[in-house]
C-alpha cells in the first residue's frame, strides 16, 4: 500500500509496503519548498514497488488461476460461519431422519391417549384366549424339543420365550392381593403383566417382587419377576447370567 498526496505536508514521504513476510518504509527526500510530486516520481513508486514485490514474493505467488482451480472450483462454499450445532439439535437431526426413513414413532403420551393398548371389557373373555393358549403350547414344544426329556435344558429358556398365552399365576408376591390370581397373558410390558382371568376379568400384575408359576408338559416351571424385567424383544436378545436370587 502506499500513501502520497499531491502536496508534501512534511520534508519526507513515507511510503509503506505490505510484502510476504515484513513491511519496509522507503523514505524519499524532497526540496525544502514544497514542490509536488511529478509525473516521473510517479512512475518511480510504481517502478519501485514493482521491483519490491518482485523480489520479495517473487516464486512464492501463485498463479491466480492455479489457486482458484485448486481451492474454490467445484466446492462448497460457505458465505458465512455455520453456527455451532449444540447436543440437543443434534439430537434432533437424528430423530428427524430416523422418522424420514422409519416414519413417525408416536409418543408415550400419544399411546396413552389414542390408548392404543386398551382392552376393552367385551374382549375381556377367558375362552376367547383359549386357542391362544393352545399356540403357545405347540410354540413351548417347539422350543423345547418333540423328543427332548430333559427340562433342565429348557430353563435357560424360559427366561427369552414369549409369555403371550401362557397360563400363569402368582404363586409369591409381597402383596396379598396378588396371591393365587391366575389368568392367560395377552399383553407384556417392560414392568407389568395383563391377565385375562376365569371369570373374565383384566388384571395388572407387576413383574417386580412376584413369582409366577405355569405349567410346560406337566411340569411346573418358577420365574423370579424381577428377572423378566424387560421387554419381551428386549429379553430374546439379552445373555443372561448365572446370579442368586433372594426368595420373597
Amino acid at each position: 500500500m502506499c500513501y502520497t498526496s499531491n502536496f508534501i505536508p512534511y520534508n519526507q514521504i513515507l511510503i509503506f509496503m505490505e510484502g510476504d513476510k515484513k513491511s519496509e518504509v522507503a523514505k524519499l527526500k524532497v526540496s525544502e519548498n514544497f514542490s509536488p510530486i511529478t509525473v516521473e516520481d510517479r512512475s518511480k513508486f510504481r517502478n519501485y514497488i514493482r521491483h519490491f514485490v518482485t523480489e520479495t514474493i517473487g516464486d512464492k505467488a501463485k498463479d491466480p488461476g492455479k489457486v482458484f482451480d485448486e481451492k474454490i472450483k467445484d466446492k462448497v462454499i460457505f458465505l458465512d460461519n455455520p453456527p455451532k450445532s449444540s447436543e440437543k439439535a443434534k439430537w434432533k437431526q437424528i430423530e428427524k431422519m430416523k422418522h424420514a426413513r422409519f416414519g413417525r414413532v408416536m409418543t408415550a403420551k400419544e399411546k396413552r391417549i389414542s390408548q392404543i393398548y386398551h382392552v376393552p371389557k367385551e374382549a375381556c373373555k377367558f375362552e376367547l384366549y383359549e386357542p391362544l393358549h393352545e399356540l403357545w403350547k405347540g410354540y413351548m414344544n417347539e422350543l423345547w424339543g418333540h423328543k427332548n426329556t430333559n427340562y433342565q435344558a429348557l430353563t435357560p429358556k424360559l427366561l427369552k420365550a414369549d409369555l403371550h398365552g401362557a397360563l400363569i399365576t402368582v404363586r409369591k408376591s409381597t402383596c396379598a392381593s396378588f396371591l393365587g390370581k391366575s389368568g392367560i397373558c395377552i399383553q407384556e410390558t417392560a414392568n407389568m403383566l395383563k391377565l385375562v382371568t376365569r371369570d373374565n376379568k383384566c388384571i395388572n400384575i407387576p413383574k417386580g417382587y412376584n413369582i409366577f408359576t405355569f405349567e410346560v408338559r406337566g411340569i411346573l416351571f418358577y420365574i423370579h419377576g424381577n428377572q423378566i424385567r424387560q421387554r419381551g424383544a428386549v429379553r430374546a436378545n439379552k445373555k443372561y447370567k448365572t446370579k442368586p436370587t433372594i426368595d420373597l
